[in-house]
């Protein structure tokens, strides 16, 4: 499955900020995705860590609707996990005080119509009476499937130091946008291309180590989503 943000997934991207305290208060929050153009899309949550040292979170999915023929993945601090179910749990990293821990989910549609949900219950590690909870929500009505599907991309090299280029699968033929989000969703470049072709190379040495989102945007407003590590 195509990456994002994300997407987180970054419009189609549109990033939620909302972020859990340390007492978790049993919160219960819905985010809602769209599809204007595209197949795919993600969600971001950050849970906020406003303790005075570090926290480990822990989620699991506790109730999940998805259409067969939809994919499906999950994202936090650590890794992706793609076409997951009712039950899967997995641990992040620890993050530190005045810090958050993002939980991204997306969905690629494969151009069906339809509609998902998806609830995450985040918790404490070895605690979960410190939880909160989120539902990712996307509804794919009928009639977007039948309309031209974003052009796709990749990225490389991944992890990068100082260059990333992008590759599209098919040659630019008009203006685009870029645009590059850490993982709670700040945005940190926008990139006008006026360029013609397949590959673009953007420089990425201001950049703090870490995973961001680059976000591509046609003139349209068609756009798609992939993930890459900024290293030392």
């Amino acid at each position: 499955m195509r990456q994002l943000i994300l997407i987180f997934l970054l419009a189609s991207l549109g990033l939620a900020q909302a972020g859990a305290q340390n007492n978790f208060s049993l919160s219960h929050d819905t985010v809602n995705g769209s599809f204007p153009i595209d197949n795919e899309d993600h969600k971001l949550k950050a849970f906020a860590n406003t303790e005075l040292s570090s926290l480990t979170l822990q989620w699991r999915v506790l109730k999940m609707t998805v259409p067969k023929s939809w994919e499906n993945s999950l994202c936090d601090n650590f890794q992706c996990y793609f076409n997951i179910s009712v039950g899967y749990s997995k641990v992040g990293n620890p993050i530190g005080p005045g810090t958050s821990m993002p939980l991204e989910a997306g969905v690629n549609t494969i151009g069906t119509s339809g509609s998902a949900a998806l609830t995450v219950k985040v918790f404490e590690k070895d605690d979960s009476t410190k939880a909160d909870t989120v539902t990712f929500v996307w509804d794919f009505p009928v009639g977007i499937a039948e309309k031209i599907p974003t052009p796709s991309f990749s990225v490389y090299p991944n992890p990068a130091k100082a260059n990333l280029n992008i590759t599209f699968d098919k040659p630019l033929k008009d203006n685009v946008s870029l645009k590059v989000y850490n993982l709670v969703g700040q945005e940190q470049r926008n990139i006008a291309i006026n360029q013609m072709g397949r590959t673009v190379s953007v420089d990425i040495r201001n950049l703090q180590p870490g995973t961001y989102l680059v976000q591509f945007i046609t003139p349209d407003g068609k756009m798609t989503t992939q993930r890459f590590n900024k290293k030392l």
